[in-house]
C-alpha cells in the first residue's frame, strides 16, 4: 500500500464575497461551513487573522494540513460550494 504524503500549506479562502447574490451567509457562517468540510475530510485547519481584498470579496488565510488526496477533495468541495 502506498503511503500518502502529509501536506501542510497556507490557503486563502473567500469568506465575504462582494456579490449580493451570494448565499446570504455571514463570514462566520462561511467559516463554520469550511470548518465542517475540513472535518469531514480529515483536514486540520487553523485560521489566521490575515485578510486581503481580492476585488471580488474578502479572503482569509488559513493553515491547512492533511493527506494530499484529502486536501484536494476538500478544496474541490469548498470551491464547488463557494
Amino acid at each position: 500500500m502506498k503511503k500518502e504524503l502529509l501536506v501542510n500549506m497556507d490557503y486563502w479562502f473567500l469568506v465575504k464575497p462582494d456579490s449580493s447574490d451570494y448565499c446570504g451567509l455571514s463570514e462566520d457562517d462561511i467559516i463554520k461551513e469550511i470548518n465542517y468540510l475540513a472535518n469531514q475530510n480529515d483536514i486540520r485547519i487553523q485560521w489566521y487573522w490575515n485578510t486581503r481584498d481580492t476585488g471580488f470579496g474578502l479572503e482569509r488565510l488559513a493553515f491547512v494540513e492533511g493527506h494530499e488526496s484529502d486536501i484536494h477533495r476538500f478544496l474541490k468541495q469548498v470551491n464547488d460550494w463557494v
